[in-house]
């Protein structure tokens, strides 16, 4: 009897970690709301595990990461922001990269179209997921037509963080359309669309471990499948659709995905190729290699780079003549770049293909780098 009652509660306690850590659930209390706010490290490329979909319990080790910039998620209310009357039932806000909001690099549009950060609108649907009900976004087209701020309403609302439970899945249809016209110095009419189709599965949970801290996660396993359209007449037009698989590990009471990794699949299987994630590291020289980067303190803005970053050098550098040279990931030079001194100088990103580059600093008559840095295009 004594035998049984021992295994017996052998096999007990083997089931109770899978029954506890299967109980894992993010509710709608647990998604972004007013005055959440992160600060979040940005990386390419990460050397990291994603695990894989189990129901069993795993550990996710990003203790090794370092970012390559430092970026803020801020939540906020309605009040003050550019267009509240178009969303009604929104509550929450987030100022961010239109890239960022939706997921999705525009630059597939390969338009000439510049949008910056826009303003989403979330708001709580009635099966207690948090949507995008819409986007205001300021507009440029070819840098000549400035069209300001422009409301762009998501109908059906986006999918932005669901409330699940492990083993459970989501999918959702939303669409976004906006038709721009101007008459000066030309007449131009313009229609973008995306459709966004986005299937969450809550596929693995465990334990993440960052920079010191665990977090207790559900693993939001995101495909999302983007159709672009957009005619701007005699500007160009182009139809494309475009597949983003995402990974985000969420935790209860944080309010924030503690990391999302976007995946590629490649040759040896499924790589990250850019991380998102809470940063609560002390590094202050994010993302620069070379030691005398922090006495130059030299700036390179913004990074990630969609279509263009800028680069300013310090007002204390000695005058000279100084560029940039910037590699890929093979090693060899696609950008030989002469700066300005005290005044920002572009640096164009939208042709690159997307991965990490190295951004050297350099003067003209020495080969020897004054600093080094990375600059991300996804």
């Amino acid at each position: 009897m004594s035998k049984f009652i021992t295994i017996l509660s052998i096999g007990i306690l083997s089931i109770c970690p899978f029954r506890l850590w299967a109980q894992v659930t993010i509710s709608t209390a647990d998604l972004p709301d007013v005055g959440v706010t992160y600060p979040i490290g940005i990386d390419g490329y990460p050397s990291i595990d994603i695990g894989n979909a189990s129901p069993s319990a795993q550990t996710w080790d990003f203790s090794t990461i370092n970012p390559i910039s430092i970026d803020t998620a801020t939540f906020a209310g309605t009040e003050g922001t550019p267009s509240p009357a178009d969303y009604p039932n929104a509550t929450v806000t987030r100022l961010a990269p239109l890239s960022s909001l939706l997921s999705v690099s525009l630059d597939a549009l390969g338009l000439p179209v510049d949008l910056e950060d826009a303003t989403a609108y979330y708001q709580v649907g009635t099966d207690g997921h948090l949507y995008t009900a819409g986007i205001n976004v300021p507009i440029n087209i070819a840098g000549f037509i400035d069209l300001g701020p422009q409301s762009i309403p998501a109908d059906p609302a986006d999918l932005y963080l669901p409330a699940l439970s492990f083993g459970q899945s989501i999918s959702t249809e939303g669409h976004y359309e906006k038709e721009l016209t101007v008459t000066d110095p030309l007449p131009i009419t313009a229609t973008i669309t995306i459709d966004a189709t986005r299937t969450v599965t809550a596929d693995a949970f465990g334990t993440l471990v960052l920079y010191g801290q665990s977090y207790e996660v559900l693993r939001y396993n995101e495909v999302l499948v983007a159709h672009l359209n957009a005619n701007a007449g005699i500007l160009g037009a182009i139809d494309t659709t475009l597949t983003i698989h995402t990974l985000r590990f969420m935790s209860p009471a944080v309010r924030f995905p503690v990391a999302s990794i976007t995946v590629e699949e490649q040759e040896a299987g499924p790589t990250a190729t850019y991380i998102e994630y809470i940063y609560t590291g002390s590094n202050p020289n994010v993302g620069i290699d070379a030691p005398s980067a922090q006495r130059t303190n030299w700036q390179l803005y913004p990074n990630p780079s969609i279509d263009y970053s800028y680069c300013l050098l310090p007002e204390d550098l000695p005058a000279g003549d100084y560029r940039l040279n910037v590699y890929n990931e093979l090693g060899q030079l696609i950008a030989d770049i002469a700066l300005q001194p005290h005044t920002p100088t572009r640096i164009d990103t939208h042709a690159w293909a997307s991965g990490l580059y190295a951004v050297v600093l350099r003067e003209s008559n020495n080969i020897a780098p004054i600093a080094v840095s990375k600059l991300l295009k996804p």
